[in-house]
This record gives structure tokens, C-alpha cells and sequence, in this order.
């Protein structure tokens, strides 16, 4: 499902089915997928990454921040799955999971073509060559 504005309450609806009745440590609002999709824009265009080859993008977070150590319950938390298609970020799906101390962790993953493209920027950015 595309994030945009058009999608708030469906995202919402999906969101709330996965949370139950876990209101803290846990996405509930449309905003803070948005927020997730933008973080993960712009760390692919921190990368030197054009939008043209940014299909294929996929990001893995996990929500909850961090609590004390010494917090010894475990707490509901939300993931999420996004999927960059030529158009923008769409939730791919959402789950609920369990946390300890630790929270809001997320990964991105690129696609090789996107990969290639980070290793020119960072040569072509360092005036580097590669030595045999």
C-alpha cells in the first residue's frame, strides 16, 4: 500500500490490528510511517543514490526506543516492512513483535544496480582506484 495521505486510515486500521491494545512503544499513526519512508529516502539519496534508480529499495524497522537496561519487562512493538517502487515507499506489511531494552532499529537493503552505484559515488566523491 503506497504512503501517501489518500492511505492515512487504511494504514492506520493496519497498524491497530497488528498492535492490539499496545499504545506505547509501538507505530499507531500514519505520521510516523511517513516519517519512516522519508528517513529512508534520505539516507538513500545521502548514498548519492537518483530517484530514477531507487525501485527496488527495501527498509526493516523496528519501533520502541530505547529504555533503562535495568527495564525488565518485555514491551509490544511494531515492525514494518517498506518496499521504494518508482512512485515511493509502500508498506509491504506490518507485524507486532516483542522487545526488551532495545528499540527502533532498521535496516536498508539496496538492490546491486543501486549498489554499483554507491561504490562510483564513493570512488569517483574520494579519488580513489583500486589496486591489484
Amino acid at each position: 500500500m503506497r504512503i501517501k495521505k489518500e492511505n492515512a486510515d487504511k494504514i492506520e486500521a493496519r497498524l491497530a490490528r497488528a498492535n492490539g491494545r499496545a499504545e506505547r512503544h509501538t507505530f499507531a499513526s500514519y505520521c510516523e510511517i511517513e516519517n519512516c519512508a522519508e528517513m529512508m529516502e534520505a539516507r538513500l539519496k545521502k548514498m548519492g543514490i537518483p530517484k530514477s534508480y531507487r525501485k527496488g529499495a527495501t527498509a526493516s524497522i523496528m519501533s520502541g526506543g530505547a529504555v533503562a537496561s535495568a527495564y525488565k519487562w518485555m514491551r509490544k512493538a511494531t515492525y514494518i516492512h517498506l518496499k521504494r517502487s518508482a512512485g515511493g515507499w509502500n508498506l509491504f506489511s506490518v507485524w507486532p513483535g516483542e522487545i526488551y531494552s532495545s528499540g527502533e532499529k532498521d535496516s536498508l537493503g539496496i538492490t546491486p544496480a543501486q549498489w554499483e552505484r554507491v561504490q562510483k559515488n564513493i570512488k569517483d566523491d574520494n579519488n580513489l582506484k583500486l589496486n591489484l
